[in-house]
């Protein structure tokens, strides 16, 4: 069995950027007839912003973790840190919110709930991200298995005490 559990966090940038970089791929595309090396510089920021993710890999056997970043499948990570001072698991529900302006100054804010699951201290003041789920079914079979393979405590969040 590995040790190393890699869990992808999710897109590095945030959705707007992800969108701009399809764009720029698209343009990068078309413009390729016109000119070779602009098209490639577009399609290759393109890339860059639609395909960067973050995540963390968690050693159990060790008890260590470390964050990575992947560019465009290159991963490149940070250096191990140890999960002892994390003992304790649980799922926070947090909702992102964004606002768009038309050219009338009107306003249209769309929002999205979701499940994330943390890994928390024992006074649940100090929280590292891990992942994020739409919904709380699948937040919560994925935290009762890492919990599980962790060794540590599925709990309700309660920072004061």
């Amino acid at each position: 069995m590995n040790s190393i559990i890699s869990i992808t966090s999710g897109p590095y940038f945030p959705k707007a950027a992800i969108y701009g970089g399809f764009v720029a791929i698209l343009i990068g595309v078309l413009s390729l007839a016109e000119s070779s090396l602009l098209g490639l510089v577009f399609i290759l920021i393109g890339i860059y912003l639609s395909f960067t993710y973050h995540g963390i890999d968690i050693d159990i056997k060790s008890d260590k973790y470390r964050n990575y970043v992947s560019y465009i499948g290159i991963k490149m990570a940070s250096a191990w840190k140890s999960l002892k001072p994390y003992s304790d698991l649980c799922i926070l529900k947090t909702r992102e919110s964004s606002t768009r302006y038309g050219m009338s100054n009107q306003s249209n804010t769309s929002s999205e709930s979701y499940f994330d699951i943390f890994l928390l201290n024992s006074s649940h003041r100090k929280k590292m991200f891990v992942e994020r789920f739409s919904d709380l079914d699948s937040a919560r079979e994925k935290a009762m298995v890492l919990a599980k393979q962790s060794n540590k405590n599925y709990t309700k969040y309660n920072p004061s005490g």
